[in-house]
């Protein structure tokens, strides 16, 4: 091998001298290499660029028909909700917007450039547990690319959605009814009873026409004198709600009310069996003050009452329109029920002085009312002879489920709290100073509604 490499070697001069210069001078010019190359590179460089045209015209035509689904989604739910709260039947009113918003994605979205022009779907879901309602809108289309043809790619896909939800302001009848028997010129407070009772001597302020300390009456002197009564302050409650219901229903479309009042006998003060949005004519017609004088003015009949009541309630709608209102019964009461004030002689009579009859709740609930109620709970007044002889008796009460319940003993006052407790539920609103009186009537409101209504 060595002898072999070694001959090669030795003729490699003359193995050039017969090869022609030109050849070999051509085959060693490097000039123009940039020049080949990106002619070479030139065609896959305008078919991408192409492509990069293709996608930006696809990518803003998808951009205008999410801008066409946002505005189909927003006017089928106004679309459907105008038509819900006009009273249009479910079914309508679904159908109406679900036109409305293929309507608004046609005219919103054109053809974007792209060949064919999206044919939307859409969907709108109607309150079924709630007020809320919502549409869906969802679209493709089938884009051309007239630069991927040279890759084989003529077309490509785009595809998008949106949603829009509503919340719908509930067509609402609140029924108020006020206690406004004798016990309702009591103290508002444990301060206001101990003044009445540091300067009266007694816890009530006796509405009797009888002079008392240069004023008409024990009720014209508690006034007079800055003493807070039950009764005040739960007309200033009433008060304050209308002012939230002028602040949340300015238009006063959604919230209708009425005002009852009972002592021995049940006042319509609305002059209407139907509940009315006039808020100004409401305020005209606050309850009375209580009847303290005679043996019969004062008494407390809300279980011969709240018949009535009921059947001017009627049955809760679901809120969605006028024609089918939620419904709320507010009652304002110390919970208990009072023959007569002749139990003072009548020894059979003091026993029917106890918690009310709360049956009525069951019959209600059924009838889809919600009834809440505003306690103006008793305190215990021990050195009164007349509420140790009624409510301050002792009771045995069955405590807890069988068979672990117990035998407790307590007053008859204590059966009231958990009665009405059980009849509001999360309604149920202990009211035992001025300032929870006063601010019950809207808290209530607010915790019915959801805080505020949306509109």
């Amino acid at each position: 091998m060595p002898g072999v490499l070694t001959m090669l070697h030795r003729l490699r001069p003359r193995f050039a001298r017969l090869v022609p210069a030109a050849p070999r001078r051509f085959a060693g010019d490097v000039r123009g290499n940039v020049a080949i190359i990106t002619c070479l590179a030139l065609l896959p460089l305008i078919g991408l660029t192409g492509l990069a045209i293709d996608h930006i015209v696809l990518a803003t035509g998808k951009s205008q028909f999410d801008q066409a689904a946002d505005a189909a989604s927003l006017g089928a739910v106004r679309a459907t909700a105008k038509d819900i709260q006009a009273g249009v039947s479910t079914a309508l009113a679904r159908s109406h917007g679900e036109q409305v918003g293929a309507q608004i994605f046609a005219a919103n979205a054109g053809n974007a450039g792209q060949q064919p022009t999206p044919t939307p779907v859409i969907s709108v879901d109607v309150p079924a547990n709630g007020n809320v309602v919502t549409a869906k809108v969802g679209y493709s289309a089938t884009g051309s690319l007239r630069f991927g043809r040279i890759f084989g790619s003529p077309t490509a896909d785009v595809a998008g959605q949106s949603s829009a939800s509503m919340s719908l302001p509930s067509f609402i009848n609140v029924y108020l009814m006020i206690d406004t028997s004798g016990s309702m010129s009591i103290g508002a407070s444990s301060d206001d009873q101990a003044r009445l009772i540091q300067t009266t001597g007694c816890a009530f302020a006796c509405h009797d026409g009888q002079p008392f300390a240069g004023y008409a009456d024990q009720y014209a002197y508690a006034e007079a004198t800055g003493v807070h009564l039950r009764y005040d302050v739960i007309n200033s409650g009433i008060r304050k709600f209308f002012d939230t219901v002028d602040r949340d229903d300015p238009q006063h479309r959604y919230i209708r009310s009425s005002i009852y009042s009972f002592d021995s006998t049940l006042h319509n003060l609305t002059g209407s069996s139907t509940p009315i949005s006039d808020t100004a004519r409401l305020r005209n017609n606050l309850p009375t003050a209580p009847a303290t004088s005679g043996d019969y003015a004062g008494a407390t009949h809300f279980n011969e009452s709240i018949g009535s009541v009921m059947a001017d309630i009627g049955a809760g709608g679901d809120g969605l329109s006028a024609g089918h209102p939620k419904k709320l019964l507010i009652i304002a009461t110390d919970g208990v029920q009072d023959p007569n004030r002749t139990w003072t002689d009548d020894l059979s009579l003091r026993p029917q002085v106890t918690v009310i009859d709360t049956s009525f709740c069951n019959v209600l609930r059924a009838a889809k009312v919600s009834v809440a109620f505003i306690h103006t709970a008793y305190l215990p007044m021990t050195l009164d002879w007349g509420y140790m002889a009624t409510l301050g008796q002792p009771v045995t009460a069955i405590v807890g489920p069988s068979p672990t319940s117990v035998a407790v003993s307590q007053t008859r006052v204590d059966l009231i709290r958990p009665a009405l407790q059980a009849c509001a539920g999360k309604l149920y609103t202990p009211a035992n100073d001025t300032t929870a009186l006063n601010n019950a009537f809207t808290n209530i409101l607010q915790a019915y509604i959801g805080v505020r209504l949306t509109y």
